[in-house]
């Protein structure tokens, strides 16, 4: 299974996801090094799994000395999380004593529900690909899987964004916002300098959007798939980039 330093080579992008976030991949590394230490781990062993600082990773990718101490102390930040939630418990006996823990039922359930392929997919998507406005919630709302989530986010970013740079009312919403924002004949957004063509179609390509990935996730079209929601916020960041050049200072 990927490691920490192979999933986020930038130790900031590691440090961005929220510590519940975590809990899904160190309980699966919990569960190898449970199966490692004979029924129990030690958190400090999965920690090393994790971060492929042991050599049952020799080749794994590392960070540096500095960046280990920061992963160790987001990390500390996601035990908490797991053991407040009951995903964890001492071992019985003289192990419990020593700090050994075993997955509860729940740690259990929820290791082995964790898709390890498909987290490595979230996080290999880049997240400096998103507008800044919404890049560090969207992405680590994809790498959750919680793709409707993600996908709402970045158009209503986009909605609160067109309506301020436009300088339009709270009752300007959705389509019919986009539609005023970039109105061929004059909108507050529109480029009159562009061919009529183009007016007219920048007005359908924001209308279009909002009104098909924004609208429909909200009502009747969950996305159920991961590289759909990618190329989704995507397009959000790229709408999002055309309000940034029409902005008046």
């Amino acid at each position: 299974m990927d490691t920490f330093p192979k999933l986020y080579s930038n130790i900031a992008d590691l440090l961005a996801v929220p510590p519940e976030d975590l809990v899904p991949i160190l309980l699966k590394f919990a569960a190898i090094a449970q199966e490692k230490q004979g029924g129990r781990f030690q958190i400090g062993f999965v920690d090393q799994l994790a971060t492929g600082n042991h050599e049952h990773t020799p080749n794994a990718p590392r960070y540096s000395p500095l960046d280990n101490r920061k992963t160790e102390d987001h990390l500390a930040e996601a035990w908490r999380f797991i053991d407040r939630e009951g995903f964890i418990r001492p071992d019985t006996g003289i192990n419990g004593a020593n700090g050994f823990k075993v997955l509860t039922a729940r740690g259990r359930e929820a290791a082995d529900n964790f898709d390890a392929e498909k987290y490595s997919e979230a996080a290999a998507f880049q997240k400096a690909l998103l507008h800044p406005m919404i890049a560090d919630k969207v992405w680590a709302t994809l790498a959750r899987n919680d793709l409707n989530d993600a996908v709402f986010d970045a158009f209503r970013t986009l909605e609160i964004e067109v309506r301020a740079a436009a300088s339009l009312s709270a009752n300007d919403v959705g389509d019919g916002l986009m539609r005023k924002a970039f109105a061929k004949d004059g909108g507050p957004l529109t480029n009159m300098s562009d061919p009529d063509g183009e007016r007219l179609a920048l007005q359908h390509l924001f209308a279009g959007a909002f009104g098909v990935f924004r609208n429909s996730h909200g009502h009747r079209k969950p996305v159920t798939d991961l590289r759909d929601a990618q190329y989704q916020v995507l397009l959000a960041s790229h709408l999002l980039r055309i309000v940034d050049a029409r902005r008046k200072p």
